[in-house]
């Protein structure tokens, strides 16, 4: 979000700068949210913060699929919820949330630390 942005940037430093500059960028191209509350997914960033603080991620271990048939679903990464029962022995972990406060003061405590060390 635009507040989002602003504690960023409240770092203070060329990464941090980059960072809320980006969110902002992508928060204008963003369909989620109303103008101001414009919430943009930073998947990468968040990769990251899950190797070290899995709990930032709300996950369900499930049957996981990657369509190899002809037609339209070619290639497409497949997991029902709806019906487990016939999807398979569960095979994978699927991230279907995040903490997103965690995220965002993991990013600001992030920035900050490599700030201190110049």
């Amino acid at each position: 979000t635009n507040e989002d942005a602003r504690r960023i940037r409240a770092v203070d430093s060329p990464e941090a700068e980059m960072v809320a500059d980006l969110i902002l960028k992508y928060g204008t191209a963003s369909m989620l949210g109303d103008q101001e509350e414009k919430r943009i997914p930073i998947h990468d960033a968040l990769a990251l913060c899950a190797v070290r603080y899995p709990q930032v991620l709300k996950t369900e271990h499930c049957s996981c699929h990657v369509d190899t048939s002809e037609g339209i679903s070619y290639g497409q990464t497949v997991i029902d919820r709806r019906n487990p029962s016939n999807a398979g022995a569960p095979n994978c972990y699927f991230a279907h949330g995040a903490d997103r406060e965690f995220f965002l003061s993991w990013i600001v405590d992030t920035l900050t630390k490599a700030k201190e060390r110049k």
